[in-house]
């Protein structure tokens, strides 16, 4: 006689193993991509700097654009993410989505017009994101962001 339930048994621990371990892992279910089909997206708001503070991973500051405008598939992703329990990603105060810069690729002249204070639109092209990969406090989604002009 087989026993079928030592299989569901493996099936079910090896789930909870996977869920547990998610909690310091990056991982996107939909692929969304823009209004013309590539990874390019258009994003228009506010430069914000957050701190970020965990006993996990240190203490770090976060390059970040409050968001009140632009491509509404990629808003909509991440305040999906958000409402989901994902912290990579977060809300201005006033319940803008915030969303973190790739900071280190960024031209000075870009980081200049962002720190102004002033409203700027950017071209942000998404970096493909595989499971499991492991992130930092400030990970942005994007490899590059460029000023529209």
């Amino acid at each position: 006689m087989i026993n079928n339930h030592r299989g569901f048994s493996l099936i079910t621990i090896l789930i909870g193993v996977a869920i547990l371990a998610g909690g310091s892992y990056l991982y996107i279910t939909k692929v969304h991509k823009s209004p013309d089909n590539s990874d390019t997206y258009t994003l228009t708001g506010v430069y914000e700097s957050v701190e970020m503070k965990t006993e996990q991973k240190g203490d770090a500051t976060c390059h970040t654009l409050a968001v009140s405008g632009g491509d509404e598939s990629i808003i909509n992703e991440f305040k999906d993410l958000i409402n989901k329990g994902n912290t990579v990603q977060s809300l201005s105060v006033d319940g803008k989505v915030r969303v973190n810069l790739p900071w280190n690729t960024m031209s000075d002249a870009v980081k200049t017009k962002l720190q102004s204070g002033t409203s700027v639109t950017l071209l942000l092209i998404k970096e493909e994101q595989t499971r499991g990969d492991a992130i930092n406090l400030c990970h942005s989604f994007f490899k590059s962001a460029e000023l529209k002009s």
